[in-house]
């Protein structure tokens, strides 16, 4: 009599008991929550940028403090189809169509037929504008929307070092499309 009843019942009954799942639950759930704990340290390509302020917003007149009488920089780098143009301290130098050799216009070079944006150039560029304004740190990359990923990316990281590794504009700002 004791086996029928832990079989379930009568000798005749062919019911099939039910699984105890809270094992494989608690399993489970020890397993989401360490793959969430591992993630934590797995190392992701992320680059940092920062968006551009539209306004610093209105201070009280007492607490304004004293302005420089050195300019900002204000330095943007437009990503056009035909190249970079430069922006500093709220100008913006665009090639003329018949002088791509403009003092702040960086055209795009041929490679095999293709033409791809200058990041050498670019550096070069930058490296004199640095020189001049130490102490600027930020700059604000605007780029056309069909630029490639790629493009920006290799742009972001032209203006960030110097050849020798030396921090050049390490605060990248990227705004949206310009067209």
């Amino acid at each position: 009599m004791a086996r029928e009843k832990r079989r379930g019942g009568r000798q005749g009954d062919s019911k099939i008991p039910e699984p105890d799942l809270l094992p494989i639950m608690n399993i489970i759930l020890v397993l989401i929550l360490a793959m969430l704990t591992m993630a934590a340290f797995v190392p992701l390509g992320v680059i940092t940028t920062k968006a551009p302020k539209l306004s610093g917003g209105g201070r009280a007149s007492s607490q304004q403090q004293p302005q420089d009488d050195k300019p900002k920089l204000s330095l943007t780098i437009f990503m056009v189809q035909e190249g970079y143009n430069l922006s500093m301290f709220g100008k913006t130098y665009k090639a003329p169509k018949d002088n791509p050799e403009a003092k702040a216009f960086i055209p795009k070079r041929d490679e095999n037929g293709e033409q791809v944006y200058d990041f050498e150039a670019l550096r070069k560029k930058l490296v004199e504008v640095k020189e001049k304004n130490p102490e600027e740190e930020q700059v604000t990359v605007l780029a056309h929307d069909d630029a490639l990923y790629s493009s920006v990316i290799s742009t972001m990281d032209a203006i960030r070092l110097t050849d020798d590794k030396k921090p050049m504009f390490p605060m990248v700002a990227f705004g949206a499309g310009i067209f």
